[in-house]
């Protein structure tokens, strides 16, 4: 099945912050699929994913974030990459807001970000890295068509 969206989530050092992580995104929506990158020196995320049969794992030997993403969005399928940082959660209904924005002609990635009292959500399109850049400093999860992900590169998030 063609998958339409990869939650890539990245940053695991500390493997005791993955759960918050993927209990956020489960239920899967349909065409969703999760990539785990695991940076971390133990084995707890491999053992935590145990109960997660449809996540993908993948080990990588680095710290640097810009290396996890490459990895996780080597191992994805999707038409679209969803970083997210391990300890981040996603809210309800992101899938919706993913899908709404990226579906715009103009806008090449996204972010997600939580309004007052984290009950509502509002979702920003940008059209190009450079203009998302200037936006989000503060926002380290962020949405892209993984044409120009692999176009742009990890670092250009980094």
């Amino acid at each position: 099945m063609f998958m339409e969206l990869a939650i890539v989530i990245v940053g695991g050092e500390d493997s005791g912050l993955l759960m918050p992580s993927l209990e956020s995104v489960f239920p899967l929506p349909p065409k969703v699929e999760v990539v785990v990158v695991d940076a971390s020196d133990g084995e707890g995320a491999r053992e935590m994913l145990l109960e997660y049969d449809s996540v993908k794992y993948v080990r990588c030997c680095s710290e640097r974030r810009s290396v996890q993403m490459d990895e996780g969005a080597r191992v994805a399928s999707a038409r679209v990459l969803l970083f997210l940082d391990v300890g981040e959660v996603l809210p309800l209904g992101y899938d919706h807001f993913v899908f709404c924005t990226i579906e715009r002609p103009e806008a090449m990635l996204g972010c997600l970000s939580p309004t007052v009292g984290k009950k509502n959500l509002s979702c920003h399109c940008f059209e190009s890295v450079v203009s998302f850049k200037k936006y989000s400093n503060s926002h380290r999860s962020f949405f892209i068509r993984r044409a120009a992900f692999l176009e742009a590169g990890a670092a250009a998030f980094c």
